[in-house]
């Protein structure tokens, strides 16, 4: 069992080997899985090496990103998620609030963040496109 582990400021971002899943010497896939988790439940993120994803691929998504970020507002604004069935499309900075579970706590800051969320394009006539469910169906 792992017990929940309050929020604390980061030191350090986690790195989280994959590789070792495709050697010969495969680590644990349990013990690898264990990591994921203790990043998702501690800091929130982590750094994966080892994926095999090629590096072209990877730099190509993030000079769309990019381009797609240094837009003007209204611009993306165009695209806000609020304007999608599936909640699929941009979130301005500071638009996302995390609750506390601590009933006594202060309202949390907003996130400094904007995101872009998508999902699986899937055709109308889909079962799940027809449950508006994010992720499914609809990407703007």
């Amino acid at each position: 069992m792992i017990l929940y582990t309050p929020p604390a400021p980061a030191t350090s971002v986690p790195v989280i080997d994959l590789g070792a899943l495709w050697s010969s010497v495969a680590r644990d896939r349990d013990a690898i899985a264990n990591e994921i988790h203790r990043a998702c439940r501690t800091i929130g993120f982590f750094y994966v090496v080892g994926h095999r994803v090629d590096r072209s691929l990877t730099e190509r998504a993030f000079a769309i990103a990019r381009s797609f970020f240094d837009l003007p507002m209204a611009s993306k604004m165009a695209v806000d998620m609020r304007k999608s069935p599936t909640t699929a499309g941009y979130e301005p900075l500071a638009a996302q609030v995390l609750d506390s579970q601590d009933q006594n706590a202060p309202a949390a800051p907003p996130d400094l963040k904007e995101s872009f969320y998508c999902g699986l394009e899937l055709a109308v006539d889909d079962p799940w496109h027809a449950k508006r469910l994010r992720g499914y169906g609809h990407n703007q």
